[in-house]
C-alpha cells in the first residue's frame, strides 16, 4: 500500500502601515505558511514513513520619506523712489526696485525590501530506524531605494509700488517678481539582490 497526502497547510497574512512622523510612513505585507506532508508505504511487512514539514516566509517592506528641506528668499539689493502726492499731504507713496533670488528644495526617499525564505525538515521512519534531515534552505532578498530632490530656483527683478498713510495706519502695496524660474526633479535608484546560499 502506498499513500501520499498533504495533511495540512496554514497561511498567516501580514499587512501593516505606520505613519512614524508627518513625513515618514512605513508599510508592509507578507505571508507565513506552513505545510505538512506524509508519505506512507507498507509492503510485505516493511513500513516506510516520510513526514515533511516546510515553512515559508514572504515579506515586502517599504518606507517613504517626503519632506521640505529648505525654502528661502534673498533680496541682495533694493532701490526706493519716494512719490509725493501734493493734493493729499497725508499720503506717502513709494516705488521699490530690487533683485531677488528664491529657492525651495524638497527631499524624497523611498525604500523597499522583498524577502523570501523557505526551509523545513524531513523525518523518515524505515523499519524501526528514524532519521531527521533538515531541508536545504532557499531564499533571496531584493532591496530597492530611490533618492531624489525636487524644487525650484527663481530669480529676477522686484517691483513694489506702495501707498501708505503717514503714521503707518494704512499700508497698501504689492510685490511683483519678474524673472525666470527653473524647476528641477533629480532622482537616483539603486537595486541590490542577494541569494541565500545553502549551508
Amino acid at each position: 500500500m502506498r499513500k501520499d497526502a498533504a495533511l495540512a497547510e496554514f497561511k498567516i497574512p501580514i499587512d501593516f502601515g505606520l505613519d512614524l512622523l508627518s513625513a515618514v510612513s512605513l508599510t508592509g505585507n507578507g505571508e507565513i505558511s506552513l505545510s505538512l506532508k506524509v508519505v506512507l508505504n507498507i509492503s510485505n511487512g516493511h513500513v516506510y514513513i516520510d513526514f515533511v514539514s516546510k515553512y515559508r516566509l514572504e515579506a515586502n517592506i517599504g518606507i517613504s520619506i517626503d519632506g521640505k528641506i529648505a525654502k528661502t528668499r534673498f533680496e541682495p539689493a533694493t532701490l526706493t523712489l519716494p512719490i509725493v502726492i501734493p493734493s493729499i499731504p497725508i499720503l506717502k507713496g513709494g516705488l521699490d526696485f530690487g533683485t531677488f533670488i528664491e529657492g525651495s528644495v524638497d527631499g524624497q526617499a523611498e525604500g523597499g525590501l522583498e524577502v523570501f525564505y523557505e526551509s523545513g525538515m524531513s523525518m523518515i521512519y524505515n523499519d524501526g530506524s528514524l532519521s531527521v534531515t533538515r531541508l536545504r534552505p532557499e531564499g533571496d532578498s531584493k532591496f530597492q531605494a530611490k533618492l531624489g530632490l525636487k524644487g525650484y530656483v527663481w530669480t529676477g527683478v522686484l517691483v513694489e509700488p506702495s501707498i501708505r498713510v503717514i503714521g503707518n495706519l494704512v499700508d497698501l502695496g504689492f510685490v511683483n517678481g519678474i524673472g525666470p524660474c527653473l524647476e528641477f526633479d533629480i532622482a537616483g535608484t539603486t537595486v541590490r539582490d542577494s541569494v541565500l546560499k545553502p549551508a
